[in-house]
């Protein structure tokens, strides 16, 4: 049952490149190649080239990269789906630490891929997810077992913090780790080994804050991610940094799995660690404030949605045992095994489907027609503004060339407050839009159809239509 799980989460997890970010990713690890350096300023706009560049994840550029050199987009989709669905795999381990339901178990692990479907993708924010379910697998165990493998966290925070800058929410859990071990030595001076298990985990602390520092931007790298977690204007601008929208169909996988994990705790039917139960809590209160953070509240959850429901579908069971013993168990395993094949097979179809059809879905959804567009058209001209999710692909379209750079792209915290405010400012038309536009020069538009602002440069006399098709359109000025 759980491998048929594991097997049919695959076109959930496997998905196509769609993220906007990817296709500065595989310039910038272009750049990276061939000047054997990591950029130090802003590469590809007009408005700040002067900003300084923390680039975080740049091992994973380099990753991404290097796969789609050996297999295209294709390898990018199949090796980010293996990673996330490695970080699956770490999260049964951690289920399995405690005597579970196979039926509870299997069923978590299903509803935990689809809620979390509006964040898997080939995508550096994969490697973070799945060293979360690495680093709470090895936390559980060590604190249920003394296992020690949780001594390997300062050489797997070395890896992730030049994989990723979300390798700083490995630190949170080490923190409620020891103080959850902390409080129960306190309240009780009998519990000798709480004491001594909250002494190693603020030593693996300390020492994963100093291999942490161990990348190629010491101690800014530390600033950058704490810039970015609490940075207002990105939580307000950026879509994945905003609040679920529980309309939204992507998001009723997440919201059942909340209302069933609340029921599981109600029913009290189980008694979950205070570690288990915190780490879900406040994996819970991340991703109410940001959708990114569904990945990590699947990450922190689904061990305790499947062990909170595990004395339940056990009496269900053990109910239709007098039915179920009187299939032998040849046929039953038969009946399994042949279910998974089947399941297996569904999926290799799905699979190939799904990705069979990367460059349509790149033409659907990115400006690759009005590109071409541009790309014979060099005279137009000198300056563009593009919609924030469409800078990355136009950087990956005709980077390094002059007259196609961007007025900013997803890199949030290099364009800074400022520029991401006054973009807020030309979309919304608010009373400065045209001023913004003018004082940065710019001279075309890319935008989509039918918005706020193609409406407004249409009423311009000195804004002319030069393209346009259902995806996108390009305004010119003079």
């Amino acid at each position: 049952m759980v491998a048929a799980v594991m097997i049919g989460m695959l076109p959930l997890v496997v998905r196509r490149v769609g993220d906007a970010d990817y296709w500065w990713h595989i310039v910038t690890a272009r750049w990276i190649l061939d000047h054997h350096a990591l950029p130090t300023h802003d590469l590809y706009t007009y408005t700040v080239p002067t900003h300084q560049w923390i680039d975080h994840e740049y091992l994973s550029e380099l990753l991404m990269y290097g796969l789609g050199k050996v297999g295209g987009q294709l390898a990018v989709s199949l090796g980010f789906g293996a990673i996330t669905w490695a970080g699956f795999w770490f999260i049964l381990a951690r289920t399995n630490l405690r005597p579970t339901h196979v039926a509870a178990t299997a069923s978590g692990l299903g509803l935990a891929a689809v809620a979390g479907v509006s964040v898997w993708g080939p995508r550096p924010q994969m490697i973070t997810f799945a060293l979360v379910c690495v680093e709470l697998y090895l936390i559980e165990r060590f604190l249920e077992r003394g296992h020690r493998g949780f001594y390997a966290m300062p050489l797997i925070v070395l890896a992730w913090a030049n994989f990723h800058g979300g390798f700083i929410i490995a630190f949170l859990f080490l923190g409620i780790a020891f103080g959850v071990e902390a409080v129960r030595w306190l309240t009780d001076r009998s519990l000798i080994e709480s004491g001594v298990r909250a002494g190693r985990i603020a030593l693996v602390s300390v020492a994963s804050l100093v291999t942490g520092l161990v990348n190629p931007h010491g101690f800014a790298l530390y600033a950058y991610a704490w810039r970015t977690q609490t940075s207002a204007v990105q939580q307000a601008f950026i879509r994945e940094w905003q609040s679920p929208d529980f309309h939204d169909l992507e998001i009723r996988g997440f919201e059942a799995m909340i209302i069933l994990l609340l029921i599981g705790l109600a029913m009290r039917r189980a008694r979950p660690t205070v570690f288990s139960v915190v780490v879900a809590v406040t994996g819970l209160l991340l991703a109410l404030q940001s959708v990114r953070h569904i990945a990590i509240f699947v990450a922190t959850a689904t061990p305790l949605l499947a062990w909170t429901w595990s004395s339940t579908l056990t009496d269900l069971g053990r109910r239709c045992s007098p039915l179920l013993s009187r299939l032998s168990p040849r046929h039953v395993l038969g009946a399994v095994g042949t279910a998974t094949a089947v399941i297996a097979v569904v999926v290799l179809v799905a699979l190939r489907s799904l990705l069979a059809h990367q460059a349509a879905s790149t033409v659907d959804n990115y400006p690759s027609r009005a590109a071409d567009y541009l790309n014979a058209h060099a005279s137009v001209g000198t300056r563009m503004f593009s919609d924030y999710a469409w800078g990355g692909y136009m950087v990956y379209r005709f980077y390094p060339e002059q007259s196609r750079r961007v007025f900013l792209f997803g890199e949030a915290d290099l364009m800074g407050d400022t520029i991401m405010n006054e973009y807020v400012d030309v979309v919304g038309l608010h009373s400065n839009w045209l001023d913004i536009l003018n004082r940065h020069g710019v001279d075309y538009v890319v935008f989509e159809p039918d918005t706020p602002l193609t409406s407004a440069l249409a009423t311009q006399p000195d804004w002319h239509l030069v393209y346009s098709d259902p995806v996108a359109v390009v305004y010119v000025r003079g």
